[in-house]
């Protein structure tokens, strides 16, 4: 897993290579957490899952709510 000024990047088993992820103006990394074939790191405004597998990235928004 590596983390710049632009862009999140980690490396597939099965892609067979670098995927990398753009970054959003302004984001700022929260905290990054690594294990086996995964990563997840926690954005001010994201949730990003890394599967080391398939090389596949997966987001999901962290908004707040209110009904």
């Amino acid at each position: 897993m590596v983390v710049s000024n632009q862009h999140f990047a980690a490396c597939g088993v099965l892609a067979g290579g670098w995927q990398t992820l753009r970054r959003e103006a302004g984001e700022q990394t929260e905290t990054i957490e690594t294990e086996d074939y995964g990563a997840t790191v926690v954005t001010g405004d994201r949730i990003l899952n890394f599967n080391g597998r398939t090389g596949a990235w997966h987001q999901t928004p962290r908004s707040i709510q209110f009904r």
